[in-house]
């Protein structure tokens, strides 16, 4: 319980410094790299070295643990203090591209948070939500006062601070921890993909208000905290959720994005938490799932981006509505339906999974 303890402050300190930056992202890249198509590649290659870092944890089973957990916390932040102080387009890639090292850290706290009893994952988010209460407000008036690029900056400065608490954490994610589990992916599926889809492009439109962004992103973050609140408590919280963001048509029209980055966090956890991975191995596999399911949005967004802007939302509420309907038909009857409605969408992800995860020799000798 005290290990829990220290890996939920980091936690918070690590969330607080993804409140404070996450909504001025694509601002900031436009600022530097000014051509959607390329923040739309940016985004994607950033990603695919989220999944390479990954799949690395497989041959660093022996490695100390408290050194993987913290230097890609370190690194991260470093890459956010670049994209803050140099601007180009260069150093905007390259600093994304090191904040997105924290995917190494992202399996040791799925598998620490995931140890506890079931609800504890949900809970825990929750609690490490709280402080965007008054972040977004924040926020706002560092922007509104300083600049986009100081947001990045103190945000990284915090990042490298959330690695204090892993001093005092044990980890042993080795023996047991490594055994083979049968988890369910698709509640992570059917909340990273859409989310993937939409996020990249929310601020691409020229009529949206900097001062506003605070504002809308404060209102989301607030309806994301409730609903992670009540989601060890209500099989709804994530059909419910989906159907919240599909919402996320209308930013085509009327600029709120901020809004749905507050809501991004509630789905995204309320997803991760469905999986619930109770093995290191199982949280690699799902670190790994959710780092590739970001690459593959990232990549359909941008192509649909290039054909109209509004695509990638559009897109992202379809999704979100039929993920939401398939979600709320399976609490409803009390069945499975989904692995009838979407086998097809269980084959794809056993053979995209056991691709990543276990090499793509075996299909080879199968074939």
């Amino acid at each position: 319980m005290r290990t829990l303890k220290y890996i939920a402050i980091s936690w918070t300190l690590w969330g607080i410094s993804l409140y404070l930056f996450s909504p001025y992202l694509t601002i900031l890249l436009e600022s530097s790299i000014s051509s959607p198509v390329l923040i739309g590649l940016s985004y994607i290659i950033s990603s695919i070295v989220g999944v390479v870092l990954i799949n690395l944890l497989r041959l660093a089973k022996n490695s100390n643990v408290n050194l993987m957990i913290k230097i890609p916390l370190v690194t991260s932040g470093v890459g956010l203090l670049i994209m803050g102080l140099i601007n180009s387009p260069l150093a905007a890639v390259i600093g994304l591209v090191l904040y997105n090292s924290y995917w190494l850290s992202v399996p040791f706290f799925y598998y620490a948070l995931s140890s506890a009893e079931k609800e504890q994952f949900s809970k825990t988010w929750a609690i490490s939500m709280l402080p965007a209460l008054v972040l977004p407000v924040i926020g706002g008036m560092i922007v509104l006062n300083a600049g986009v690029r100081t947001v990045f900056v103190i945000s990284g400065a915090i990042m490298m601070l959330s690695t204090l608490p892993l001093n005092w954490v044990k980890l042993n994610p080795e023996g047991e921890s490594f055994q083979k589990e049968d988890i369910n992916l698709l509640p992570l599926i059917f909340s990273v993909f859409p989310l993937s889809l939409a996020l990249p492009f929310l601020y691409e439109v020229k009529f949206f208000e900097l001062s506003a962004v605070w504002l809308s992103y404060e209102i989301g973050e607030i309806v994301g905290i409730i609903l992670t609140w009540v989601s060890w408590k209500s099989k709804n919280s994530l059909p419910i959720s989906l159907l919240i963001f599909s919402t996320v048509v209308i930013n085509s029209l009327v600029s709120v994005g901020g809004f749905y980055y507050g809501l991004s966090e509630a789905v995204l956890s309320t997803g991760v938490g469905g999986v619930n991975p109770r093995s290191f191995r199982s949280a690699i596999r799902v670190a790994l799932t959710e780092a590739s399911l970001w690459t593959i949005g990232y990549i359909v967004s941008s192509l649909a981006y290039i054909v109209s802007y509004s695509l990638p939302f559009i897109y992202a509420g379809l999704i979100a509505i039929l993920f939401s309907l398939l979600l709320l038909m399976e609490v409803r009857s009390g069945k499975r339906p989904l692995q009838s409605l979407t086998s097809p969408i269980f084959m794809l992800v056993k053979v995209f999974e056991g691709a990543l995860f276990e090499g793509i020799e075996p299909y080879f000798k199968f074939a």
